[in-house]
């Protein structure tokens, strides 16, 4: 890409939602972080290229900016309804956090508040955590989401593992998928119990 004073300037590498799951104490959460996707030397391993973290997405800096939310396992047998996701949030999982990085966060949540404020008064909240990480997909930038598929060639980080790589609309699906899975869970459980 040329910019305005006839420079080079490399494109951005696509970035997506990269989708986990986390089990402490009784709960479950969903999360999705920001990632990069590199190109990769070895296309005959990988014909994607590989994940890697990434600092700035679509503008804002995503540098650990998490999108989480929270479940308890126990919900089974409190509630008619069964396991269900709450506590849908942003977050940054900074451990040391000098002013001016503070300044990017602050206006990246700011920036992606008042997109998703935008998106709910003109198509209405969002039904599941998959839509509402859509999203925030879309207010990043993103071109969708990556989530984890089985083990890799035995490295460390990323490349431990094989990806999906997913549409924005396929994501959302894949993360409501997530969800129900664990909701069924709970109700098996349930059911073995009773």
């Amino acid at each position: 890409m040329t910019s305005r004073n006839g420079t080079t300037k490399a494109a951005a590498n696509p970035t997506r939602l990269y989708l986990s799951t986390e089990r402490s104490g009784g709960y479950f959460h969903l999360k999705a972080t920001v990632v990069e996707i590199r190109p990769d030397d070895d296309y005959s391993v990988k014909t994607w290229g590989k994940v890697r973290n990434v600092e700035m997405s679509g503008g804002r800096y995503v540098d650990d900016l998490e999108v989480t939310s929270q479940g308890n396992d126990e919900d089974r047998e409190r509630s008619t309804s069964g396991r269900q996701l709450y506590g849908w949030e942003i977050q940054y999982r900074a451990a040391f956090v000098r002013l001016e990085k503070a300044e990017h966060m602050i206006k990246t949540l700011k920036a992606i508040e008042k997109d998703l404020a935008r998106m709910t008064a003109k198509i209405g909240r969002p039904l599941s955590f998959g839509q509402y990480l859509g999203r925030v997909a879309i207010s990043l930038g993103c071109v969708g989401f990556v989530v984890k598929h089985g083990k890799g060639r035995g490295e460390w980080g990323y490349d431990a593992d094989d990806h999906r790589f997913l549409s924005i609309a396929d994501g959302i699906e894949q993360a409501d998928f997530m969800v129900r899975e664990w909701a069924a869970e709970g109700l098996e459980a349930t059911s073995v119990e009773g």
